[in-house]
This record gives structure tokens, C-alpha cells and sequence, in this order.
């Protein structure tokens, strides 16, 4: 073999590359990686607009206003008298042995009737002192005679309430029945069911 031979095969030789157990090696060249850039908008060359997020509005504290159920007119025949009391007058003598004249002004009183009642003040009783419904103009002036208390009086001095008091029909028919004058004074701890006190006035046992 020549020498211009042997050198050829040792140049090629040195120009192929190593095999290793599993095969001829290489190593591939990955080119660096660019940061991307964000597509252009339009001929004008920006940057597509990012779109808005929408947080959620905040909602200001409200305070609930307190409920009130609506006023309700009462219907008429439940409506309350007014009733004005005329005599006696506030610290007029009572005689525990007449009866007296209790009188005044009415208005709306429809078919309830008025009743007098005295309060002891002292012993706290309530005495039915009348001698029974009597008719009265629903509107307008009235006058009771009342049988004041007898021997429910105390002494010379005492304090009681005269009351005029608006009996409706649950009212009348607990006083219908009851024995009234002549030394009869039903006495109470306080005012049936149905009776309401509509005028009082405060006087003093004693004579003028």
C-alpha cells in the first residue's frame, strides 16, 4: 500500500464519529428560546387591549327600617264615649245620708249605658252607687241621681272617686240583677269586664 493510501483511510477514519455500545452519538443544537411578544392589534401596531375584569361592586350597609303594623280604626259601635262630668265638682261635700245628683255632657256614647260607681280611696272598694241604667241621649247632656254608699261611708273627711263609668253589653249584663238603693251597694275590687271609667271626680265625705 502506498502512503498517499494509508493517509486517506486515517483521515477518514478520524472524520467519522465514535460509536458507543448503543449507537453513534450526536448532539443536537436547541436554539434559545425567545420571550414571546404579545400579537400586534391592528395596522397601528399595539398591543391588544387586555379586557377588564370585573370585581364585584361593593354594597353599602343598609339599615332595615322597623316594621309598624298600620293603625286600624276601631269600628263606631266600639268607638269610646267621650263623656264630661259637670257635678259634683273636684272637693265637693258628699252627706252620706242623701243621695246626690251626678250630671255632665256625652257624645258618641251609642247603646251603652252609663253607670256610677264610688271609690273608697281608704278601704280600695268599688261600690255600684245608682239606681240602675237610665236613658240617655247618646249626645248631649245627662244626669244620674246616685244613691252614694250608706254605711259604706266612713268618717267625716274620706276621701272617695265618683266615676262615670260607659257600660257595654258584657258590662250590663254582670250589673243587670243586682239589688240597688235602700241600703244595697254592690261592692267590687275593681271594674267588671266591659266597664271602662270614662270621667271621675274626687270628693269628701262630709256635710255642708
Amino acid at each position: 500500500m502506498s502512503v498517499v493510501t494509508v493517509v486517506g483511510v486515517a483521515s477518514m477514519l478520524w472524520a467519522m464519529p465514535e460509536r458507543g455500545a448503543e449507537g453513534p452519538q450526536s448532539t443536537a443544537l436547541v436554539p434559545s428560546a425567545k420571550p414571546s411578544s404579545p400579537p400586534l392589534d391592528g395596522a397601528a401596531g399595539h398591543a391588544p387591549r387586555k379586557a377588564p375584569t370585573s370585581a364585584s361592586p361593593s354594597v353599602p350597609e343598609t339599615h332595615r327600617p322597623t316594621w309598624k303594623p298600620p293603625a286600624v280604626k276601631a269600628p263606631d259601635h266600639v268607638q269610646m264615649a267621650a263623656v264630661e262630668l259637670t257635678s259634683p265638682g273636684y272637693g265637693d261635700l258628699i252627706d252620706e245620708d242623701r243621695d246626690f245628683p251626678v250630671a255632665g255632657t256625652v257624645r258618641g256614647l251609642g247603646d251603652a249605658d252609663l253607670r256610677i260607681f264610688i271609690y273608697a280611696e281608704e278601704r280600695r272598694r268599688l261600690y255600684l252607687a245608682d239606681y240602675g241604667p237610665e236613658d240617655i241621649n247618646g249626645d248631649g247632656g245627662w244626669s244620674i241621681t246616685s244613691t252614694g254608699i250608706g254605711y259604706e261611708f266612713g268618717d267625716d273627711g274620706d276621701a272617695y272617686q265618683v266615676q262615670v263609668v260607659r257600660a257595654d253589653n258584657t258590662c250590663r249584663k254582670r250589673l243587670s240583677g243586682l239589688d240597688l238603693g235602700d241600703d244595697h251597694y254592690p261592692e267590687f275590687s275593681a271594674l267588671p269586664a266591659g266597664c271602662q271609667v270614662r270621667a271621675q271626680v274626687r270628693v269628701i265625705e262630709g256635710e255642708e
